[in-house]
């Protein structure tokens, strides 16, 4: 089978549908990957072959994303901006790199032009999500506000989240959408109705996270397939910096601090509270820089900072992590068995640092702009001394590694295609008919 899987975003976005498109390839399917150009090494690497699509993340995170909390509304029109730059670029690469394929597939947020070229191309899909997308009772919208337990009609009001959630974001984008179905695809636009009650459910989405982590909600459907988390093995043939074995061996075990993509306007401040925080609470750390680049500056012999180390390698060998909240970073704490501090700057960020208070595998998550160093040595003190803490990270780390989310994941791809892949074409409407 030829199938084309579509991802955007940042590497935490993109690296876990590397790691899906590798699975399938040894599963003995011939897998093309349509990512920005910044991530093709990383696709070529793995065996896959690599078809460019114009989704820089870089031109969208030069915004100072920390003030954008995660306020849906705000997150959408930042999208759209960055989008509306490279809207056209971007559906005609996404066209081309599909053609051909016998499936699609696509992330969630890639769904917004995929569902209309997979129309265009008459092929049947199946989309993706590395955080909660469908409107369920059990829990809000991955990118938007947390509600308290306390609240009257939780239930509704977590559902609806979705639904506002959805209108906003395609309220943003409908019109550069129908452009490109006009202009591109020879299909005529779609009225604004369509977009406002849109709805993936009829589709197989794959959820890219551990049930132990988000458990399967009662009002989810067959449609909706939670495979475990999809971690690309970067360990085969590298090697740690002797620095790094050095400062690992030289004291007990560090703390694992990095943003990953999080772009802070002011880089040096932030690196200075950091080191400031490590002082109060007495811990050692290692420091990645992430595209913010942090700790450029003079750092005491107790942080060693690096431009990049494979997690599924540190994580291991830390005492606690403490991170943005990424879905990707957070999975793989959560799999090593780490107690995490989560310090959220935007989008499904607070969700995650959310759900980790909840399992109790660390403190309460310390949004970027209430960030201070003493709440932070306080995080850090905590996710390394709290034995219940510490525990329970543990056990869950055991149940996540137990799982095979990407071989679950490949299992779930080819029965969809076998059993049900008419089913999945896209609907009627989606041709104008």
């Amino acid at each position: 089978m030829k199938i084309a899987i579509t991802a955007i975003g940042t590497r935490g976005d993109v690296q876990p549908h590397v790691a899906l498109g590798r699975g399938l390839a040894e599963a003995g399917h011939q897998v093309r990957m349509a990512v920005d150009a910044l991530f093709g090494e990383m696709v070529t690497e793995q065996g896959l072959e690599f078809a460019p699509i114009k989704a820089d993340p870089m031109r969208a995170m030069q915004a100072d994303i920390s003030r954008l909390g995660n306020n849906p509304v705000r997150i959408a029109r930042w999208m759209a901006e960055a989008i509306e730059q490279i809207g056209d670029e971007y559906f005609t690469g996404y066209l081309t790199a599909n053609e051909g394929a016998d499936l699609m597939i696509f992330s969630s947020i890639a769904a917004m032009a995929g569902l209309h070229i997979g129309a265009y191309l008459r092929l049947p899909m199946i989309s993706t999500a590395l955080q909660p997308v469908v409107p369920t009772t059990a829990y809000p919208y991955s990118a938007g506000m947390i509600f308290p337990d306390w609240l009257p009609f939780l239930g509704q009001v977590n559902k609806y989240s979705y639904t506002f959630a959805l209108r906003s974001f395609y309220r943003m984008f409908y019109k550069l959408i129908n452009r490109n179905r006009e202009s591109l695809l020879g299909m005529p636009a779609l009225p604004w109705k369509f977009y406002r009650d849109i709805d993936l459910r009829p589709f197989p989405i794959l959820h890219g996270f551990s049930r132990h982590v988000i458990p399967f909600p009662a009002d989810y459907n067959e449609n909706q397939i939670i495979t475990g988390y999809w971690f690309l093995d970067q360990q085969r043939d590298w090697q740690p910096p002797a620095e790094l074995e050095a400062f690992l061996s030289a004291g007990e075990p560090p703390v694992y601090i990095g943003f990953g993509s999080m772009v802070d306007q002011d880089a040096a401040w932030l690196t200075n509270l950091i080191v400031e925080a490590l002082e109060i609470c007495g811990q050692r750390a290692i420091l990645l820089g992430g595209w913010a680049d942090l700790g450029v500056e003079s750092l005491p012999d107790s942080i060693l900072r690096l431009d990049s180390v494979p997690h599924s390698y540190l994580f291991q060998r830390v005492a606690a992590v403490a991170h943005h909240g990424g879905a990707g970073t957070t999975g793989m704490g959560l799999s090593a068995g780490k107690p995490t501090v989560v310090v959220p700057f935007l989008s499904d960020q607070p969700f995650w640092g959310w759900r980790v208070e909840k399992l109790g595998v660390g403190p309460k998550p310390i949004p970027r702009l209430k960030l201070t160093a003493g709440k932070l040595a306080a995080a850090i003190t905590r996710a390394v001394t709290d034995e219940g803490i510490k525990s329970r990270a543990a056990a869950l780390g055991e149940q996540i590694r137990a799982e095979d989310g990407v071989g679950n994941a490949v299992r779930a791809v080819e029965e969809i295609y076998a059993t049900r892949r008419d089913q999945n074409m896209p609907a009627a409407a989606l041709y104008g008919k």
